[in-house]
């Protein structure tokens, strides 16, 4: 994880983490500043809330502090503890950009080498994003950014002075007068900018520089510039040699100058620039940039040529080897080494014919010289294997979409990838072309710009072309235009074929074999983000082991990417030019076969993951989805495999169903959708659940059986179920219930039936509960179906246990627990067994069984009622007196969002209960309020009555006599309404 304060408080992993309001963000602020040093609870009050403390700010500092150990609980090396009296923040410390910003100027200015302590320094001034600590005003924040703002500009003043050593005054007089400007007052930024205009060839805004400075200074602090200020007027007066700079390149004619003009704007390539760095030392190495077409390797390679000029006395000599011109015809080597050698003087009469003969002169004439080669789109290794100098003393730097693996294994090229623009990024790029003015104007646009661009640099650069040749052209106009996937390369297509993206692409594809270039135009049709091997072979119809070679075919030519494991993934913009290709070279019949094909992959991998319907199906198998039965399926021998898997295709699995229906493939669409159902709901993915539902209920009106009716009807319900929406769950289930009926599937009028009772019972709707309850124990047992048998005694367990009739819970309960054969049945069973056993007050036991539940919580991989079991934990061991442990269950019980309310709510009441027994009242409060803000979203009169009853307790033991009178009668109330409806 990676922190930021250099701008806005922030945290990154793979993506941004949630910090919260900016009170809780000032928090994180102080110990990121204070890193690795306990900050004391004082100190931090003081700082994060001046003079204006609220009562009870200790416990919001609590509060604030568990909020944000949960946010980083996923970061390796990342702690936030309690230390004595105080906070403790661990991490490492150049993961915070202050702490790695001051880490960089010390390196720079112990360097000893002007040229390497100009990058650091240029380092350092990266991690910068903003005004530090963006956001926060409080005395200290002001206090902290005013120290951090007198640093940088020290930084900024030390940087000239090492650039002006290495003859780079070109390079830094822009930025030298625009912080003039911004300190006119400074005589060490005056003296840099004077010697940096003199050198420049303009004496005269050098020497009227001076005169301002002069007449400024008098006028407001009624001094005269220092001595060294007015020394450095004199000399410049009189023209001394002695201020031209004693480091510069040479200038002799002979050496070469061939690099082309760098990129006029150059945006947020730091941390590659800082991997070429670190590659090429002093003694010389070689450099293999690589990525996707119009991805800025290029820019890259130019940009940080220009910034280490100095590096290369001897010149720079460049070629660029069209190895993916859209020509289609590469440049020849034994050609490129004649320009290079006509570069270094040989006449042409004394250039030999033969290209090995070429190579050994090229290799002569370079040896011992500190010369940058740069090799600019290379097609392949054999291409730029002649171009090589035979020592190291030149830098060699070769950009090309394929990764030249040749180079790297067998010359120890140092490889380096070029990825996309992040969205930060991306966005600095418009800005910096368009003006922010005209991003304000329309930031919809810009958005939906950017999401269509997904940071792809060219394609970027085509928009800004045509936005800045077209003042008057609205953002959302070519919005509209990219927004359409089948018209995006059309409107990011322009008359030269180096700066069509279309064209770009189609010289990538040309250059792959047949087999990588069908498999390309087939990736199109993957309904999700990514694919493996095994999938991809169900598109091609071919072996696992030619897919493979396929895909790593088109991971080294980077139009696919390599995700963690063995998954790639494609660029959206890609994925448009594929379907093109793939709609030109094949069939519509070809496409829909393959298409089908990969959906039947699916579907039976679902199958062989979920392995028979547990417990949340009917324990029916879906009917057959077509005729195409995979070659190759997933090995998924474990549950660990198989829910690994499933994870994994999630989103491709999700798609799918969409895609089966769009397409009128109506059993793919209902058998998928019903498939997924489960999975979906134990992970919390309720809008999922409901999304595919609807489609494979849909679909099922198109199947000819009223039982697929009744399943997706059921599968429905559950996703407003596990949403709260409990009047909307019960008319699902009872629909589904009639469906059922109608067919005669004891075992679908018993799902049914289980599932009413329980939505009704979360309804608060007791009575009518307990009633199907018993009828779906029944039904079970006539079903002979000992799943739902289990289920069915769970929910009349926890039933009998709201209406206060513990005994019987109780038996139902291990009754239940009794059928379980599996982890996720002995789940539920025992988790009604914990309920009953917390209600009649036997903490001991109720400990017990909820230990057991975390344990079968990490083997199921589930999560979804984690932390109640945490919560419940907690309130268990400060019943019986075992404080520190509560205290560390209380740290887990906090609820990761809202997607579940019901154990959202448990999760709250039993947090506040344990808060209220180690004598922790506004925070037990607190949690209370929580709790009943979900019971009245969830409309349960039960649930509400037992908060209020905690209510009554709470203010009872704080002497508040009256309150706690009135929430006894409103427990009293609600607990009949409960137990009667």
């Amino acid at each position: 994880m990676r922190f930021g304060v250099l701008g806005e408080i922030e945290a990154w992993t793979d993506q941004a983490v949630v910090l919260g309001h900016a009170r809780q963000r000032s928090v994180l602020a102080v110990l990121l500043v204070e890193a690795n040093r306990v900050v004391s609870a004082d100190q931090l009050i003081d700082r994060v809330w001046d003079e204006h403390a609220p009562q009870r700010v200790r416990g919001v500092l609590s509060t604030y502090i568990s909020r944000l150990r949960s946010a980083l609980r996923s970061a390796d090396g990342v702690g936030l503890t309690r230390s004595g009296s105080g906070y403790l923040l661990t991490t490492e410390a150049d993961s915070v950009d202050l702490h790695r910003f001051r880490s960089l100027l010390c390196q720079a200015r112990q360097a000893g080498d002007d040229e390497r302590a100009v990058g650091l320094f240029d380092q350092a001034i990266g991690m910068w994003r903003g005004q530090p600590l963006t956001g926060l005003d409080t005395r200290w924040a002001d206090e902290v950014r005013a120290g951090l703002l007198a640093e940088r500009l020290a930084a900024e003043l030390d940087r000239g002075d090492a650039m002006l050593r290495c003859g780079r005054h070109a390079q830094l007089l822009a930025g030298l007068t625009e912080l003039a400007a911004a300190h006119p007052l400074d005589e060490r930024l005056a003296e840099q900018l004077m010697l940096a205009l003199y050198r420049c060839g303009r004496a005269g805004d050098a020497l009227a520089h001076y005169r301002s400075l002069h007449r400024r200074l008098a006028e407001e602090l009624g001094v005269d510039p220092r001595a060294r200020l007015q020394q450095l007027h004199q000399r410049i007066l009189a023209a001394d040699p002695d201020l031209e700079p004693q480091h510069q390149g040479p200038v002799a004619p002979s050496r070469p100058r061939q690099l082309p003009a760098p990129p006029r704007r150059f945006i947020a390539r730091e941390a590659e620039l800082a991997r070429l760095d670190q590659a090429v030392h002093d003694r010389g190495d070689w450099v293999v940039i690589t990525g996707a077409g119009g991805v800025g390797k290029t820019w890259l390679a130019l940009e940080w040529a220009n910034r280490n000029l100095g590096r290369f006395p001897d010149g720079q000599l460049y070629a660029n080897l069209r190895g993916f011109h859209p020509t289609g015809v590469p440049a020849d080597a034994a050609t490129v080494l004649a320009g290079l050698l006509h570069t270094l003087g040989v006449e042409p009469a004394g250039v030999p014919v033969d290209l090995d003969a070429r190579a050994a002169l090229y290799r002569s004439l370079v040896a011992g010289r500190r010369l940058l080669v740069l090799l600019d789109d290379a097609r392949d290794t054999e291409q730029v294997l002649p171009l090589l100098p035979g020592e190291r003393a030149c830098t060699v730097l070769v950009t090309s979409r394929h990764r030249l693996s040749g180079l790297v294994t067998q010359h120890e090229a140092h490889p380096v990838t070029v990825d996309v623009l992040a969205d930060d990024a991306a966005r600095e790029l418009l800005l910096a072309q368009l003006g922010a003015d005209r991003l304000a104007a329309e930031p919809e646009a810009v958005t939906e710009l950017l999401r269509c661009c997904e940071g792809l640099p060219l394609a970027l650069s085509i928009v800004t072309a045509r936005a800045r040749a077209r003042p008057e052209l609205a953002l959302a106009t070519l919005a509209k235009e990219l927004h359409d996937a089948h018209g995006r390369l059309d409107a990011l297509d322009t008359e030269e074929l180096t700066a069509s993206l279309r064209a770009v692409f189609t010289a990538s594809v040309q250059a792959l074999t047949a087999a990588a270039a069908e498999l390309f135009g087939l990736l199109s049709l993957v309904p999700g983000p990514d694919i493996d091997p095994l999938a991809a072979s169900a598109l091609t119809a071919g072996s696992p082991g030619l897919a493979h070679r396929a895909l790593r075919a088109l991971e080294a030519a980077h139009l696919v990417h390599r995700d963690s494991g063995d998954r790639y993934r494609m660029h959206d913009l890609l994925r448009c030019y594929a379907a093109e290709h793939l709609a030109r070279n094949t069939s519509e019949h070809t496409r829909e076969q393959a298409a089908q094909r990969l959906l039947d992959y699916y579907r039976h991998g679902c199958a062989l993951a979920l392995g028979e319907p547990a417990h949340v199906t009917t324990r029916r198998e879906p009917p057959p989805a077509g005729a195409h039965r995979p070659a190759h399926l997933p090995s998924l021998d474990t549950r660990a495999q198989a829910l690994a898997w499933l994870k994994a295709e999630h989103a491709n699995l999700f798609a799918a169903v969409a895609v089966a229906a769009d397409r009128g493939w109506h059993d793919r669409t209902w058998a998928l959708g019903h498939l997924l159902q489960g999975y979906l709901f134990l992970r919390g993915h309720a809008d999922e659940v409901r999304t595919a539902q609807r489609l494979a209920l849909d679909a099922a009106h198109h199947v000819p059986h009223t039982w697929e009716q009744a399943g997706a009807v059921l599968s429905l319900g559950r996703a407003h179920w596990h949403e709260a929406d409990y009047p909307e769950a019960v008319r699902c289930f009872e629909r589904a219930r009639e469906l059922a009926q109608r067919t005669a599937e004891q075992p679908m009028v018993a799902a049914a039936t289980v599932y009413l009772s329980a939505a009704n019972a979360h309804w608060g709707r007791w009575r009518t509960a307990a009633r199907q309850a018993g009828q779906a124990v029944l039904l079970a047992v006539q079903a002979a179906d000992r799943g739902l048998e289990l289920l069915a005694r769970t929910s009349l367990a926890n039933v009998t246990s709201w209406l206060g009739e513990h005994d019987p819970a109780r038996s139902q309960a291990e009754r239940a627990l009794a059928l379980a054969t599996g982890a996720a049945e002995e789940y539920f069973a025992r988790l009604a067994l914990a309920a009953v056993w917390e209600r009649l007050g036997q903490h001991q036991r109720t400990h017990e069984q909820l230990h057991r539940l975390l344990g079968l919580e990490r083997e199921l991989h589930w999560g979804w009622g984690v932390h109640a079991v945490h919560a419940g934990l907690a309130n268990a061991l400060v019943q019986l007196g075992r404080p520190d442990e509560a205290r560390h269950h209380l740290g887990q019980a906090i609820p990761t969002g809202t997607a579940d309310p019901w154990h959202d709510c448990l999760a709250q009441l039993r947090a506040g209960a344990a808060h209220h027994g180690l004598a922790q009242h506004d925070l037990a409060l607190e949690q209370y309020e929580h709790a009943m803000t979900f019971a009245v979203r969830i409309d349960n009169p039960g649930l509400r009555g037992e908060i209020h009853q905690r209510l009554a307790e709470h203010h009872e033991a704080r002497g508040e006599h009256r309150l706690a009178t009135e929430h006894q009668q409103r427990a009293r109330s609600l607990a009949t309404r409960a137990r009667s409806s």
